[in-house]
């Protein structure tokens, strides 16, 4: 009898182990700017996916991201590869939490949010695109308009063929 409780006791506690470790399911990960950009430096393996409207996408994102319109998202997710990190970025993280979990569900297993989104965005690259910005010419120079919030507190001069930004190079 005792034998039988012991065994009992014993299968009973691999079982809960086995339903507590074995039954977990990838859940959405939050970075902030400066990890993706550490990423984006360390070159790993992603598929940035912008989910704001084209004309923003247009005006200014994440270097290398891919415009997915949030509104398009529902259909188009499948063209998003499963093997690679997923990261999402948005206007200012919300929309990013809802595609992110729309992957989970479906099967993919590394899917990140930009915590903020774009609001927030000061990483590695500044933004792309940026000669699209407003600016004005002084003294031979083109001058990129305040843009600050959006270059991650980078103004950028544009000389002719080269671009500089303050700071540092390009």
């Amino acid at each position: 009898m005792k034998k039988r409780w012991i065994v009992s006791a014993l299968l009973v506690v691999l079982a809960t182990i086995a339903l507590v470790f074995g039954n977990t399911k990838p859940s959405l990960q939050v970075i902030d700017s400066g990890q993706l950009s550490q990423w984006m430096t360390d070159e790993q393996e992603m598929v940035i996916v912008d989910l704001r409207e084209p004309e923003l996408f247009e005006e200014g994102r994440v270097p290398n991201a891919i415009n997915i319109p949030f509104a398009e998202i529902n259909e188009k997710f499948t063209s998003i590869p499963t093997d690679k990190k997923v990261v999402f970025v948005c206007h200012t993280g919300r929309m990013g939490v809802e595609s992110g979990n729309l992957l989970l569900e479906n099967g993919y297993k590394d899917v990140v949010n930009l915590d903020g989104g774009m609001a927030r965005w000061t990483g590695t690259g500044g933004i792309v695109d940026v000669n699209r910005f407003p600016y004005m010419e002084e003294s031979g120079f083109v001058v990129l308009g305040d843009q600050s919030r959006l270059l991650g507190g980078l103004h950028s001069v544009v000389m002719k063929e080269q671009t500089l930004q303050a700071g540092g190079g390009f």
